[in-house]
C-alpha cells in the first residue's frame, strides 16, 4: 500500500474511534512513555501539540512540567520546511494554517544538542519504527541530524501496519504501542 492511502486509511481510523478506548489507551501509553529510561534520564524532552485524534500530549506535557523537566514543541517554517524546537509557553502559542498550536515567532529555538528526547508523532507505524506522518517531511528532515533519543506512542489496532520505508525516513529508536 502506497503511503497515501495508509495516511489516509489510518486517520479515518482515528477520528472514528471510541473517546472512552482513546482515553484509557492514552493514560496507558503515558504511564508506558514515563516509566522508559529514556524519560527519566531526560532534563529536556520535546513533545508536540496533538491533534483531537492523535495521543493526548497534553498529558505528557503536563506530567513532565510536573516532573521539572524542560518541555519542547516544534514551530514551523513554511518557507524552507525546516523545523524548530521552542520552550513549550501556553501563553504564547499561534495557530497554523494546519491548525495546529505552536510557538509564536518571537520564541527561540531550543539547539538540538540540549534535547534528550523527542515524543514523535505519528499517524501510521511499522514494527521497524518508521513512521508515517502527515506528508511534508519536517520530522524526518529534523530528525536526519538529530543524535538524542526518539519514541513514538502508537493505537496498535489503527496505527501499525506494514509498509516499506524511504531512503529519508528515520526511524524512532523506540515504539510503544498499545
Amino acid at each position: 500500500m502506497e503511503k497515501c492511502t495508509i495516511r489516509t486509511h489510518v486517520l479515518t481510523a482515528l477520528t472514528e474511534q471510541d473517546r472512552t478506548t482513546k482515553a484509557r489507551l492514552d493514560a496507558l501509553l503515558l504511564a508506558d512513555l514515563t516509566a522508559t529510561d529514556e524519560y527519566q534520564s531526560a532534563c529536556t524532552l520535546a513533545t508536540y501539540m496533538a491533534l483531537p485524534h492523535e495521543f493526548d500530549t497534553s498529558l505528557v506535557i503536563r506530567r513532565a512540567l510536573a516532573d521539572g523537566k524542560r518541555v519542547l514543541i516544534p514551530r514551523t517554517r513554511k518557507t524552507d520546511r525546516s523545523m524548530q524546537m521552542c520552550a513549550y509557553d501556553p501563553e504564547n502559542l499561534t495557530r497554523t494554517s494546519f491548525g495546529l498550536l505552536e510557538p509564536s515567532l518571537d520564541a527561540p529555538a531550543v539547539p538540538l544538542n540540549e534535547i534528550d528526547l523527542i515524543h514523535v508523532p505519528a499517524v501510521a507505524v511499522n514494527t521497524g519504527g518508521y513512521r508515517i506522518g502527515y506528508g511534508a517531511g519536517y520530522y524526518d528532515r529534523f530528525l536526519a541530524s538529530y543524535t538524542g533519543s526518539t519514541l513514538i506512542t502508537a493505537y496498535r489496532d489503527i496505527q501499525l501496519v506494514e509498509f516499506s520505508p524511504e531512503d529519508f525516513d528515520v526511524p524512532a529508536m523506540r515504539l510503544l504501542m498499545r
